[in-house]
């Protein structure tokens, strides 16, 4: 299906989406390239102590970015914050490697790379909002998720190779990773500028009190989703990866290892492009696959390492993106529904759940590291003792479930 074609009755669309499938997939190219390896720029000395720092300072300067990126949307468009956002992701990653002293210090950079990062979310999912109002956003968010991973797969190879192979040393053999991902960033910062009336107007007014959604039945649902879908976020996006720098020692294959990721979602997303035909027949099949499949990472003589984590990441991928899909295009006609409330006012109120459940993870991470002493590798443990809420979170993601604290837990366990 051709999305550009499938908003019917005015053209204006049809240039509005092919600008922001440029400029999008030029973004997560980007990401593509410095994912994984900004992580490991922090990793010394087979410790996760600096990443998990880096990792809580980026999740405050998000949502420090999101709240304030409600006031900047009062004389500001989407689109201009979405740009500004990428333009200064670019600064803070040349810096990076330029500047051995502050600008790399872990609080300094992960604040500020956290802001760049929320800068561009906050106008990227407004300006998504807006484009697809009037269209099929089931067919849209499958169709964008297969076309950003495909031009997203080879990115982490090409990361790989170029840091593997480098001449350079120390925190310069990034050097040339950072430096495409920082110009790739600032085509796409240009190329969103063509979008034109559709990305949506200014705010009229806003305030942080504004951004408090209470009384609303129906988004329960979703701040538990929001909160639940974040549990693995953290071990499963980043400990994953540099778990397998760890033990191959290769640069190279972390890159492989990230691009595997991307095409179990590409494969996931073609597949279930209209969603799962028996929802709790698939629901099931997922939630047994994920379980089995994180056992392996407890029991490493069972599949060897790193192959356990090629394992469970192809089956957690390729079973929760069809289900994350479904919450986002559900997410969407909850806005719909709710036209009495700003539509930036939910996606800043998303962040607040989505940041605390990483916050949170960190924290735990820190209390094994300091408190129970395991080595940075027992931080792999917090995956199978974590899929009971790979079950909630899957059945959180799916309608019509009981939302009341216990009872939520309750309902699942009696069914399954």
């Amino acid at each position: 299906m051709d999305l550009s074609t499938s908003y019917r009755g005015d053209n204006l669309i049809s240039r509005e989406l092919k600008w922001y499938y440029a400029s999008f997939n030029l973004f997560v190219f980007s990401q593509g390239l410095i994912g994984a390896f900004l992580n490991l720029f922090f990793f010394a000395n087979d410790s996760y102590v600096s990443v998990l720092y880096f990792q809580l300072f980026v999740i405050i300067g998000v949502t420090l970015a999101f709240i304030g990126s409600g006031y900047l949307l009062r004389s500001i468009k989407p689109k201009d914050l979405y740009a500004a956002g990428e333009i200064a992701r670019v600064v803070i990653l040349i810096s990076l490697v330029a500047a051995a002293g502050f600008i790399s210090n872990l609080f300094f950079f992960g604040i500020l790379y956290g802001i760049s990062g929320g800068l561009f979310w906050s106008g990227n999912n407004i300006i998504t909002y807006d484009v697809t109002e009037k269209m099929d956003r089931n067919a849209f968010i499958s169709f964008n998720n297969i076309a950003s991973g495909v031009a997203t797969f080879a990115a982490p190879f090409m990361a790989g190779v170029l840091i593997q192979f480098s001449l350079l040393r120390g925190p310069l053999r990034f050097l040339w990773d950072f430096a495409a991902a920082g110009a790739i960033l600032g085509l796409s910062a240009v190329t969103i500028r063509r979008i034109g009336r559709a990305d949506g107007e200014v705010l009229p007014s806003f305030s942080f009190r504004d951004t408090i959604i209470k009384g609303r039945s129906m988004y329960q649902k979703f701040k538990a989703y929001f909160f639940l879908s974040q549990i693995f976020a953290i071990p499963f996006l980043i400990i994953l990866p540099i778990y397998v720098f760890q033990i191959t020692g290769s640069y190279l294959i972390a890159g492989i290892f990230t691009s595997y990721m991307v095409l179990a979602s590409v494969a996931s997303n073609f597949i279930f492009r209209n969603g799962a035909r028996r929802w709790d027949l698939f629901m099931r099949i997922a939630v047994l696959a994920i379980m089995l499949s994180s056992i392996t990472l407890l029991m490493p003589k069972i599949i060897q390492p790193p192959w356990n984590a090629f394992l469970f990441t192809g089956l957690y991928t390729f079973f929760s993106t069809p289900l994350n899909n479904k919450a986002a295009l559900n997410f969407y006609k909850l806005i719909d529904s709710n036209r009495d409330i700003n539509r930036v006012f939910f996606w800043i109120n998303r962040e607040y759940y989505i940041n605390i459940a990483r916050a949170l993870v960190v924290l735990l991470m820190f209390a094994l590291l300091f408190v129970f002493r395991v080595s940075s590798l027992g931080l792999l443990l917090m995956l199978p003792f974590l899929t009971p809420y790979a079950l909630i979170f899957l059945k959180v993601s799916h309608d019509g479930i009981p939302m009341k604290g216990i009872s939520l837990i309750r309902g699942i366990v009696q069914k399954y």
